[in-house]
């Protein structure tokens, strides 16, 4: 049997051109990253390389979300070779967005610390019978995630978190 081999050149490729074409329109918002649906893209590191795209709901005081991560740890990165699909439901609660209400303060940037569970697929190259047996799993997936609204109204965001790639950056394009 031939081992799977993923290729994530066109999925980058394919990322690129969407962050390049639908770009939220400058000023679409002015209250941080509150209220609205958005779609949460980006990229994502360590280990390997990956990608993240899905809805996120902010409102004030929380988020509703789901997310697939599709990450890959390459051979010519010095990885195996493997990939790992991941699809994850939840949501955050945000800390700033009570102090909004409190304080009638229009921050530009907001923290979410959430959980995330769901669904994981694993794919390894030149996988075992028992890495085999273990392809599904299910997870749970603390994270916190900061996104700010940058001068040109398009809201960036760093997030990081216990599924991996732990580490992941992009943009949320609005709905």
């Amino acid at each position: 049997m031939k081992p799977l081999v993923v290729s994530m050149k066109p999925i980058c490729l394919f990322f690129t051109f969407l962050f390049a074409l639908c770009l939220p329109k400058p000023g679409a918002a002015q209250s941080g990253a509150a209220g609205g649906a958005f779609v949460q893209t980006g990229l994502a590191v360590l280990p390997g390389v990956g990608l993240e795209v899905g809805y996120v709901g902010p409102k004030t005081i929380f988020t509703v979300e789901g997310l697939l991560y599709i990450e890959s740890t390459p051979t010519f990165l010095g990885g195996p070779g493997d990939a790992k699909f991941t699809l994850g439901l939840g949501g955050a609660v945000r800390p700033l967005g009570v102090i909004r209400i409190i304080g009638e303060t229009d921050y530009t940037y907001d923290v979410d610390i959430g959980i995330r569970f769901g669904p994981s697929l694993f794919f390894a190259n030149n996988a075992t019978r028992a890495d085999k047996n273990q392809q599904f799993s299910l997870f749970l997936e603390p994270f916190v995630r900061f996104a700010t609204r940058l001068g040109n109204g398009r809201i960036v965001f760093a997030e990081t978190g216990t599924q991996r790639p732990f580490l992941r950056l992009g943009l949320w394009l609005e709905l």
